[in-house]
C-alpha cells in the first residue's frame, strides 16, 4: 500500500470516529432531556410542576429579602436628661441656704457651681447676717439632704477657700473649686468656725440650673 493511499485511509477512519461519537452524545443527550421531561409531565400534569418549581424558587428568595429588609439596624444610644451632679456631663447647680436650729446669727445666702473643667468648678458664695468683721465660715459640699447623716465632704477640705465677713456681716467669694460631683442628691453646709467644723449653721440643696 502506498504512502498516500494509508494516510487517506487513517484520516477517513479517524473522521468516523469523530462522527460516532458525536453522533452518540447527541443521543444521549436526547435521551437525558426525553427522561427529565417525561419525569416532569409524570410528576406534574399540565405543566403545574414547573408552576409550583417557580413558586418554591420565587417564594424561597422572597423571604431571604424580607429576612435582611426586616433585620433590625444597630440602635445608637441617645442621651436623656443628666440627673444632678452627674459627673460626665456636669450642669451648673445652685443653693439657697438658710439657717439651721444651730445658728446663733441666722445666716442666709447663695451658692452658684459652675463647671469650668473636667474636675472643677468656678464656686459662687455668699452669705448675710455672719456677725462682725472677719468672722470665718468653712463650708463644704456633701452628699444627701441637708440634716441627714453626716457624710464626708465631696474633695478635699483644704479646697474650699473660706468666707470672711465684712463689718455689715457679709461675705462673698468667687474661687476655682477642684472637686468632682458623682451622681445623687448633694447640699452646701455653712460651717461654725474653722474650729467648730462639726456645727453647721446653714445648709441649701444643689440643684442644675435649668
Amino acid at each position: 500500500m502506498s504512502p498516500s493511499l494509508s494516510a487517506n485511509l487513517g484520516a477517513a477512519i479517524r473522521s468516523s470516529e469523530r462522527s460516532r461519537k458525536r453522533n452518540l452524545m447527541s443521543s444521549e443527550a436526547g435521551t437525558s432531556a426525553d427522561k427529565i421531561r417525561l419525569i416532569v409531565t409524570r410528576l406534574s400534569p399540565g405543566g403545574r410542576m414547573a408552576s409550583l418549581l417557580r413558586l418554591v424558587y420565587t417564594g424561597a428568595f422572597g423571604s431571604a429579602l424580607l429576612g435582611c429588609a426586616s433585620a433590625s439596624p444597630p440602635r445608637t444610644a441617645t442621651s436623656g436628661p443628666t440627673p444632678q451632679g452627674d459627673a460626665s456631663d456636669p450642669h451648673s447647680l445652685v443653693a439657697s441656704l438658710n439657717p439651721t436650729n444651730n445658728a446663733g446669727n441666722r445666716i442666709l445666702g447663695t451658692v452658684r457651681l459652675t463647671p469650668v473643667a473636667a474636675g472643677e468648678y468656678r464656686a459662687e458664695v455668699s452669705i448675710r447676717n455672719g456677725g462682725g468683721v472677719q468672722n470665718k465660715y468653712p463650708w463644704v459640699v456633701r452628699a444627701g439632704q441637708c440634716g441627714e447623716a453626716t457624710t464626708p465632704p465631696v474633695g478635699l477640705e483644704v479646697g474650699y477657700a473660706p468666707l470672711e465677713t465684712s463689718g455689715d456681716g457679709t461675705a462673698r467669694i468667687r474661687v476655682p473649686l477642684k472637686i468632682t460631683i458623682p451622681d445623687g442628691v448633694h447640699h452646701v453646709e455653712i460651717l461654725r468656725s474653722p474650729s467648730e467644723r462639726q456645727t453647721v449653721v446653714a445648709c441649701g440643696v444643689l440643684s442644675p440650673v435649668p
